[in-house]
């Protein structure tokens, strides 16, 4: 058992995750305390504190085995950190009993509240560099490299160009690290649910966003097109989108 250990710290596969699990525990804590105000909606107090509590054991638990995929360098590590947030999180709505679909509101309502803490302000500026010319040519650059791709939990992307008509560009994802980790997890039933949060980031950014297809919904891609000025419609409920039908 010392050797594999070993073997893991040389990779980084480990070492990543207890070097920064004081920092990754504080952010999660941060995230339960938003978290706290949705719970109230759905449970009593009592259910609240045992599942805040049962969250952080989960959550403790599941940093070690977040896979590495270039630690900070690569912007799809935050990406698994706060799936791994949401998933301790789901696991604990489990314990309680809760089914499926009110778990996927109560993930939808997490990232709304989450992402509303954010000033307003610094959105619409991420939003604006992320549509303008500068912008789109750093993603154009950064998506044909997809430098981490060869990690197993790693994003595949592909830059896709549009006639600035309906759309202004587009983004293909193939490859999804959190599909990869919540399957390994046997949690995919509820990454379509994360999907999900994608419309209201996109939304507070003032971005034009639409999807017809997700991997974690069975598609083939993730297929992401943005519009300058355009709208994003809301993601719940979700049976009113394309995406989660296929059709």
């Amino acid at each position: 058992m010392k050797g594999v250990f070993i073997i893991l710290k040389q990779t980084g596969e480990l070492e990543y995750y207890i070097k920064n699990k004081a920092e990754f525990m504080k952010d999660f804590n941060k995230f339960l305390k938003l978290g706290k105000t949705v719970l109230k909606k759905h449970f009593s107090d009592s259910q609240i504190e045992q599942i805040l509590a049962t969250s952080k054991l989960q959550y403790e638990s599941l940093i070690y085995k977040l896979p590495y995929i270039g630690g900070h360098k690569n912007s799809g590590t935050k990406k698994l950190i706060m799936s791994a947030w949401v998933l301790a999180i789901v696991r604990s709505l489990e314990g309680e009993g809760a089914e499926t679909e009110k778990i996927g509101r109560i993930i939808y309502e997490l990232f709304d509240i989450y992402i509303k803490s954010t000033p307003g302000s610094m959105n619409k500026i991420v939003g604006k560099i992320m549509l303008s010319r500068f912008g789109m040519k750093i993603l154009k650059e950064k998506y044909k490299q997809n430098s981490y791709s060869h990690f197993p939990c790693g994003w595949a992307n592909e830059y896709v160009e549009c006639d600035g008509s309906e759309h202004d560009f587009g983004l293909d994802v193939t490859k999804c690290g959190i599909c990869t980790f919540y399957k390994n997890q046997g949690a995919e039933k509820f990454t379509r649910y994360l999907c999900l949060g994608d419309y209201l980031v996109f939304k507070a950014q003032g971005i034009g966003f639409s999807r017809t297809q997700t991997l974690g919904n069975g598609g083939t891609k993730c297929d992401f097109r943005f519009k300058k000025g355009g709208c994003s419609p809301s993601g719940w409920p979700p049976e009113a989108l394309r995406e989660w039908s296929r059709e």
